[in-house]
């Protein structure tokens, strides 16, 4: 099953469409009438939104999204119910956690319960905290290691000194200097 969150509408419904949202901790609405198998939230627990207003959750539920662009529908679980919410949010680390892969392009966003993939990818990162994180050593360092040279460490190092550079060599700071 692939859910396909694209748009050729030109405009986002925000009463019907879901948002796609990297930065959400949970799947969240505002209507009441979208979620099904209802529990008042009893907990202390808010919504902290981009502006720093704190949002009240009042139930948790589940839903069914039938995607315009996909054939399966979508089952959701654990869904908050925020009252002040303007947007319907699905999130990046709930469908991950559900075991989904969520895959962003230049235009278009994909849901996969399964994915082979065929490509190396470029770089890597790992989550961490219910964040994905690459490190600079993994992202930049690793990754420029294949033609390393002194000179090349000259100019990233905004032309340092080879006498500098010797001893960054000597301390081992940068690893892959010869």
């Amino acid at each position: 099953m692939a859910l396909v969150a694209v748009s050729n509408r030109g405009a986002i419904n925000y009463n019907d469409d879901w948002i796609v949202d990297s930065g959400c901790s949970n799947h969240m609405t505002r209507d009441k009438e979208k979620l099904s198998n209802l529990s008042a939230y009893k907990g202390d627990q808010v919504v902290v939104t981009t502006n720093n207003s704190r949002l009240l959750l009042t139930h948790i539920g589940k839903t069914v999204i039938n995607p315009q662009f996909s054939p399966s529908e979508v089952k959701l679980q654990n869904v908050y119910r925020v009252p002040g919410m303007k947007k319907n949010l699905l999130s990046v680390t709930q469908l991950m956690s559900s075991g989904n892969y969520v895959v962003f392009g230049p235009e278009d966003v994909k849901v996969y319960q399964s994915l082979k993939l065929v490509d190396t990818p470029i770089t890597e990162g790992q989550s961490l905290e219910s964040i994905y994180v690459m490190s600079a050593e993994s992202a930049y360092i690793h990754k420029t290691r294949k033609n390393e040279t002194i000179d090349l460490w000259h100019t990233r190092l905004g032309h340092a000194s080879c006498h500098k550079l010797k001893i960054t060599m000597k301390k081992a700071m940068l690893k892959s200097l010869p």
